[in-house]
C-alpha cells in the first residue's frame, strides 16, 4: 500500500540536520532496500552487509553512516519518505515524533 507522505513536506520547512546517533535507535529491517532507495551504491551495501555478517543493526548503522557522509543534502524529509517507501512507517512515525514534528492527525497515513 503506498502511503502518501507529501502533507510531511510543510512539516518541515527548515532542514533538520542528522546526526547518526539519532538514527540508530531505529529498527530498520529493510536496510539494504532503504539504502538502495537513499541512492547509495549495491556494491557499497553487499560489502556492509558481508563485513557485518548481515547483522541488522550493525548494517543499518553503517548503511546510516555511509549515506549521511556521502549525501551532502541527506535530510530528515529524505529520510522520511525513503522509510515510507520501502514500508518501514515504523521507524518513519519515530523519527517524525522524535524531532517533534508528527501531526496525530496523519495516524491512520502511516501503513499498516
Amino acid at each position: 500500500m503506498a502511503v502518501d507522505v507529501h502533507w510531511l513536506l510543510f512539516l518541515f520547512p527548515v532542514p533538520t540536520k542528522l546526526k547518526l546517533r539519532d538514527l540508530v535507535i531505529l529498527n530498520i529491517l529493510k536496510w539494504f532496500k532503504l539504502g538502495l532507495r537513499l541512492n547509495l551504491d549495491e556494491n557499497d551495501l553487499k560489502k556492509i552487509r558481508k563485513d557485518f555478517n548481515g547483522d541488522t543493526d550493525d548494517c543499518s548503522c553503517e548503511m546510516f553512516s555511509l549515506w549521511l557522509n556521502q549525501s551532502a543534502d541527506a535530510s530528515l524529509q529524505q529520510l522520511i519518505e525513503a522509510l515510507c517507501d520501502v514500508g518501514e512507517y515504523k521507524a518513519a512515525k519515530q523519527l517524525c515524533e522524535k524531532f517533534g514534528k508528527c501531526n496525530s492527525n496523519h495516524d491512520g497515513e502511516w501503513g499498516h
